[in-house]
């Protein structure tokens, strides 16, 4: 869904699992994150920069005011960055709470 895909903005803390492992990452506030699945698998992206949205003279304002207009990033600019991550498989109990999760969820769609 969108709500899973959409890029989350200033982010202290966030992570994805497949049930079995987990990766989070820790952040200041400055890094978004960006949740999709790849071959059916969760893949997580950190951003250290969010594009905005285009600023076009039909482009009502609220967008621009809320998103701002992302910055341009010329040919051959070197970026770098800083992630802290943890990893690791699951603890049972939290692998369980998942599928409960899960099963309830299903039983309300």
């Amino acid at each position: 869904t969108n709500d899973y895909r959409s890029t989350k903005r200033s982010v202290l803390a966030a992570g994805v699992t497949d049930g079995h492992k987990s990766v989070s990452v820790l952040s200041d506030g400055t890094q978004h994150v960006r949740a999709s699945l790849v071959a059916g698998a969760p893949v997580l992206y950190v951003l250290d920069w969010y594009g905005g949205v285009p600023f076009r003279i039909d482009t009502d304002h609220i967008w621009t005011t809320n998103f701002g207009t992302g910055r341009p990033i010329e040919s051959g600019t070197a970026l770098q960055g800083r992630v802290a991550m943890v990893w690791g498989t699951l603890p049972p109990e939290a692998r369980a709470s998942d599928r409960e999760f899960s099963r309830a969820e299903g039983l309300r769609s």
